[in-house]
């Protein structure tokens, strides 16, 4: 098939002779143009191998040469017809052309073009290879550094814009030991030094190296000297980021042979595929991924597909099309193949197309990863998403993604509905603060096993939280079925639980949600459950509650009570008043009770009980609390100064577990105290026993501080505990305060009686004073100074007081009664 040559000429017969010469060799088809434009035109619809160019002196030659190169990209050669001009020679050497003498013979024109021709295409093939060797450096992920014998960089790799952020360019001549870590800087010279000294080795390092973000990255380096090598003279140094596998493998603590391991099998294989002559380079490093030496696997793209496994075949193909036709720029793949033994491997196929002017890809080149050990990890991290590390069950996570099909599944259904039990194990805080919480983590492994032992396989159990497991049944069809598992649960939980060598008991409160299709999501079943479990728990604990509709009604109006109560605290409608308690052997008055009284702009008047449990159960507790401390020592300072050459009064206010456990309680104490110049022996601090009972280890530290401080400690509500005697022996108690339960029932009640008697004679036993609370007849005041009870208060010796009520109080005392 003849060559296509465009021939500029002019009009004179050499140009003639020229053309003739040439169409007898038959080995050209010539397409004769007279100017540069028609020279242009011609050349888009021919696209020619080589542009003859008759020029004569008048040409412009460096406007022409400059519109043929930029257009037609084909060497050209210049017919110069003798004689000629030096001047005309060197314009056509500037503009680096080549020409001839004319007239000459066939022999030597022709041989002339067919060395332009031949010249154009070793140049060419030099550009291709040059980019395809450019392609697999910018598509590997290890980057390529040549350092001088100072370890200054003299070449690094296009990657390293992919890897550490900078291009090539902006670290030339940069050292490459400042580069380092300042730790890794030393153990790198010594081996870069070794590697120079011994240029046959190639030495293996891992250093890192700052990111151009500022981060370290770190890399697994290989050197080798090259420095005697004329055409290279320099370290060579062959460097893979393998900061993501360090990371996955420190996450799991895998053992340093494995993650050695993981690092050598991180290393890519290469792959070039020649699309017309459709042959596949497949380096010995992509054999080896797969279990392969060379020669066992062919060189076509079907010897790849036969070893993809059939499930990701499709996608491979997919996304190698996508690549071929131009819709991506890029292939980057993740497929699992077979390997030699029959088993699988996780790889990351990446690849880049080479392109012909017309956009035909032409040569597809990439790199292969074993991304097994990622895969693996990622599997691992995806559990550790949806499991509990503690107790190996589902988490919160999965348990709303199985509870949202389970009501998809229960509207669908008929006769099945699904049910949810909340559970929350009753005084687990006991144990976690007396016995650790080494102890308590295994309580909650074991309750896991013993909760798992009363479900069938399709139901599920969660840790949701704490020491809150969610249970989820799905086909149930009745009520009972559902009664039947919770009576299972508090019988598998009664029994005593061996921990630390200790028998510990527990119960567990439960709320029922029983039927799902009326819900439309997760979170509202949930809400529901645990409304049914407070309830549970403010029932009386041990027990389980089947939730109804009434009760969201009074958790919203709970909630509404909550948010009032910040806005009470904000806008100051709490108020205090104070009860005086008296020594019931003289009357006399020793001090008051500051107790919290919340002004409801809408409700009225909120009593403690009412209020209290709300704030306790939030974190208000703690603003209410400093509110009353503070609001009391401010109205009591004044009183304080105007009785205490009389008889120093004392102020009694109540805390709560929450607040003794705070951080910075004691100090908040002394600051407040200090503002308003009052004495710590004035103040009484009451906490009630079941509060003191939860923080029993915690309230023997905080307490020893007060006493220190002179602040005494009262206990409240005292006998109502579950092991009064256990503990008060251990805590530095000054007064216990009985309560009035006991009280109240006094020459009514025996039992009540008897009890009274009991708490007076272990309090003088251990030199800890007695207040009874809630005294509201004669009787009872009788019965409790005969009793030789110390100090008494209620409604029979006073009513609560406001301050000024308090004042007016005082100064209707004729006669105060002398200190003790």
């Amino acid at each position: 098939m003849p060559t296509h040559l465009l021939y500029l000429k002019d009009a004179s017969p050499l140009a003639g002779t020229i053309q003739r010469q040439l169409s007898r060799t038959q080995l050209y088809e010539l397409h004769p143009v007279r100017s540069l434009q028609e020279a242009l035109h011609s050349a888009r619809k021919v696209s020619p191998a080589l542009v003859l160019w008759k020029a004569t002196p008048a040409d412009p030659i460096a406007l022409i040469s400059h519109r043929l190169k930029e257009t037609i990209r084909a060497p050209i050669l210049v017919l110069l017809e003798k004689p000629h001009s030096e001047i005309l020679e060197g314009i056509l050497i500037a503009q680096g052309l080549r020409g001839i003498e004319i007239p000459t013979t066939t022999v030597q024109l022709v041989a002339q073009i067919e060395t332009l021709l031949s010249r154009h295409e070793i140049l060419n093939q030099q550009r291709q290879n040059e980019a395809y060797f450019r392609l697999l450096l910018e598509n590997s992920l290890e980057v390529i550094f040549v350092l001088d014998a100072d370890y200054r960089i003299r070449f690094a790799s296009p990657s390293l814009r992919l890897t550490l952020g900078y291009p090539p360019d902006q670290v030339f001549q940069r050292n490459f030991l400042e580069w380092l870590h300042p730790e890794d800087a030393p153990q790198a010279k010594d081996t870069l030094q070794w590697a120079v000294e011994h240029p046959e080795s190639i030495q293996a390092l891992r250093v890192r190296l700052q990111h151009l973000d500022g981060s370290w990255h770190i890399f697994e380096v290989f050197s080798k000297s090259r420095l005697q090598d004329e055409q290279i003279k320099g370290i060579i140094l062959n460097s893979r980021d393998i900061t993501e596998q360090q990371l996955v493998y420190n996450a799991l603590r895998e053992s340093q042979e494995r993650f050695m391991l993981a690092t050598l099998a991180a290393n890519d294989g290469i792959w070039d595929w020649n699309i017309k002559s459709g042959r596949v380079y497949y380096s010995p490093r992509w054999k080896e991924i797969l279990g392969f030496t060379e020669g066992e696997i062919g060189h076509r793209m079907e010897d790849w597909y036969a070893r993809i496994l059939p499930e990701d075949l499709d996608s491979f193909q997919s996304a190698l099309n996508s690549l071929l036709s131009g819709a991506t720029s890029r292939l980057e793949c993740e497929i699992r193949m077979v390997l030699k033994d029959g088993g699988t491997v996780w790889v990351l196929v990446r690849g880049l197309a080479m392109r012909n002017r017309e956009g035909e890809a032409y040569r597809i080149a990439g790199s292969m990863s074993d991304i097994t050990e990622r895969k693996q990890a990622i599997e691992q991290l995806t559990r550790a998403a949806l499991y509990d590390t503690l107790t190996g069950l589902p988490n919160r996570t999965l348990l709303l993604d199985r509870l949202g099909m389970a009501i998809e599944r229960s509207r669908r259904a008929g006769g099945t509905f699904g049910a949810v039990l909340f559970l929350d194990l009753d005084q687990f805080k006991v144990v976690n603060d007396s016995l650790g919480h080494p102890a308590g983590d295994e309580m909650l492994i074991q309750v896991g096993h013993r909760l798992q032992k009363c479900l069938r396989a399709s139901d599920t159990l969660a840790r949701f939280g704490g020491d809150e497991f969610v249970i989820l049944l799905e086909s149930v069809s009745s009520r009972r079925d559902v009664l039947q598992v919770a009576d299972r649960v508090q019988h598998a939980l009664s029994e005593p639980f061996e921990i630390a060598g200790r028998k510990v008991f527990t119960t567990v409160s439960m709320g029922i949600v029983i039927g799902l299709k009326q819900y439309n999501t997760r979170e509202e079943v949930l809400q529901d459950a645990d409304i049914a479990m407070y309830r549970a728990k403010s029932s009386g604990k041990a027990r389980y509650v089947i939730f109804d509709a009434t009760m969201r009604k009074r958790a919203i109006n709970r909630l509404s009570l909550e948010m009032d109560l910040r806005h009470a605290i904000e806008q100051n409608h709490l108020y205090l008043v104070y009860q005086p308690i008296l020594e019931l052997q003289s009357g006399a008055l020793i001090g008051f009770e500051a107790l919290a009284r919340w002004q409801h702009p809408e409700h009225g008047l909120i009593l403690p009980a009412d209020f209290i449990p709300i704030a306790e159960e939030t974190s208000l507790i703690r603003e209410v609390g400093r509110w009353v401390l503070r609001e009391a020592c401010r109205q009591f300072a004044p009183i304080f100064y105007q009785t205490k050459h009389i008889r120093p009064l004392v102020i009694s206010i109540n805390v709560s577990s929450r607040q003794i456990t705070e951080s910075g309680f004691v100090e908040y104490i002394r600051e407040t105290l200090e503002g308003y110049r009052l004495p710590p022996t004035c103040l009484k601090l009451e906490i009630t026993e079941s509060a003191l009972i939860e923080s029993v280890d915690i309230a023997r530290h905080v307490f020893h501080q007060l006493r220190q401080m002179g602040v005494d400690i009262h206990v409240d509500d005292f006998g109502t505990g579950y092991s009064s005697l256990s503990y008060i022996h251990r805590l530095p108690v000054d007064v216990i305060k009985i309560d009035q339960a006991f009280v109240q029932k006094l020459g009514e009640d025996e039992q009540s009686l008897e009890i009274t008697r009991s708490i007076l004679h272990m309090a003088r036993s251990l030199g800890i004073k007695t207040v009874a609370e809630g005294i509201e007849s004669q009787q009872q005041y009788l019965f409790l100074q005969q009793m030789a009870c110390e100090y008494g208060q209620g409604y029979f010796l006073s009513q609560p007081m406001t301050i000024a009520q308090v004042e007016d109080f005082l100064k209707s005392l004729k006669d105060t009664p002398s200190a003790e």
